[in-house]
């Protein structure tokens, strides 16, 4: 496939602390930056648990930079080094601003409960502010060598999952998932999960015929919206499983091979985002593939996000 004349992304900025996390992320923001045809910018971003003790002088960024650009261009992506030491969080998203970045790409890890109550991971803080979705790589668990210098054609993308919950967090990432799709020829999974658990606490189910008639709505819906992707020349299937939403999720991004994980998120703060943003959070932190997080709180200004819903909530 050749390169793609997008109306998603003209410009990413790759943020990178220059460890094993952002090497590994580095042929999926090439291969990304290549099929959009896209403009890349470089920066240092030092996390806040990595300050001061990791932290690189000018010239230790310089040179890697350098190193940045360099394995950039033997990938075919032409490079640009952003000047600075140790960007914040809070740095990276006004740098967004200012280069007029689509897309904000970075490496990040697992973390846990307390790490994250503790401090706010670098990840995390710019999905909340960037005014732009923000593209995700972890770290595979194990050796943290492991598939750094893997060919960049590996890491084009195929295959898109889209989880929904009939928010307008998750219509919104549908709306840039499909359009996606549409300009680079994807597959797309649409996934509902039914977490009863949740189910039960917003809806009044005391039969089977009930439970039922839940099920049916929601496939219904679903099956609805893949019918007019279709119409619309988009290859799409969905699937409807019951269990814990992230849990299903984590598992069918595996099940099915996709290549990238778009998923919207609430950008709340403070301890209210250790629960209503859990599943957004904990599939940046876990995921085998990529992920990308769209805050539509943040990412109005994005044409994609003025189209009408293509569905509506089952439980409004």
């Amino acid at each position: 496939m050749g390169k793609t004349a997008s109306t998603l992304i003209h410009r990413m900025l790759f943020a990178s602390d220059f460890t094993a996390c952002s090497a590994y992320a580095e042929p999926y923001a090439f291969s990304m930056a290549k099929q959009f045809d896209a403009e890349f910018d470089a920066l240092y971003a030092a996390s806040p648990e990595a300050r001061p003790s990791t932290e690189l002088d000018e010239e230790q960024v310089i040179h890697e930079l350098a190193g940045l650009v360099s394995r950039a261009a033997a990938h075919g992506v032409v490079a640009h080094a952003l000047p600075g030491t140790g960007h914040s969080a809070t740095e990276v998203v006004q740098t967004v601003t200012a280069v007029h970045a689509d897309m904000v790409a970075l490496g990040t890890r697992a973390s846990g409960f307390i790490e994250q109550v503790r401090s706010e991971p670098l990840a995390e803080a710019i999905i909340r502010d960037a005014p732009c979705p923000v593209l995700t790589v972890c770290l595979p668990q194990g050796d943290p060598r492991r598939g750094l210098r893997r060919d960049h054609e590996e890491q084009r993308l195929n295959r898109v999952l889209i989880p929904l919950d009939f928010s307008d967090c998750s219509q919104y990432a549908l709306l840039y998932g499909i359009q996606m799709a549409k300009e680079l020829g994807l597959e797309v999974t649409l996934l509902h999960v039914l977490d009863w658990a949740w189910i039960g606490l917003h809806t009044k189910l005391s039969t089977l015929t009930a439970v039922e008639r839940v099920r049916e709505l929601v496939e219904g819906a679903v099956a609805k919206t893949v019918q007019d992707l279709h119409v619309q020349g988009v290859r799409a299937r969905y699937l409807i499983k019951d269990g814990a939403p992230i849990d299903i999720i984590l598992e069918t991004s595996r099940d099915t091979d996709c290549s990238m994980l778009v998923i919207g998120t609430h950008g709340h703060h403070g301890l209210k985002r250790l629960v209503l943003g859990s599943v957004a959070r904990a599939a940046v932190a876990a995921a085998a593939c990529p992920v990308l997080t769209i805050n539509p709180h943040a990412c109005r200004s994005s044409a994609v996000f003025s189209k009408p819903f293509l569905l509506r909530g089952v439980f409004e």
